[in-house]
């Protein structure tokens, strides 16, 4: 093997496959709480989200302009940061210990249409 027949290494074939993975395992037994009555839809916390945790969706205000909203929290790219919990100015996100089958039965899934097929994360 040489430098003109060696297989390339250290590349990921498979672009966005990270959408497909499910990261809970790495939480530290701590996740954020989401209260949608207060929350204002600012974006504090998607600004600060390092893992894709926040599923919005396109809405109408009471104004009937589009606007976007807070849908929750999609719980399998949530590693327990709290930096959300930090950013935001309502408390409408507050640290919680993680408690068993909180995760799956409060989480909201993503949909991700621009891939083939239209994937939803498991």
């Amino acid at each position: 093997l040489g430098f003109e027949s060696q297989l390339p290494g250290g590349i990921i074939l498979g672009q966005g496959n990270s959408i497909q993975k499910d990261v809970s395992a790495s939480r530290q037994g701590f996740l954020p709480a989401f209260d949608s009555s207060t929350c204002i839809n600012c974006a504090a916390c998607d600004n600060v989200c390092p893992d894709l945790c926040f599923v919005w969706e396109e809405g109408e205000d009471k104004r009937g302009r589009k606007n976007m909203f807070l849908k929750g929290i999609d719980y399998q790219y949530c590693k327990g940061c709290l930096k959300c919990v930090v950013a935001c100015p309502t408390a409408s996100l507050t640290e919680m210990r993680e408690e068993l089958m909180y995760a799956e039965k409060h989480s909201v899934k993503h949909s991700f249409p621009y891939l083939s097929g239209g994937v939803t994360s498991k």
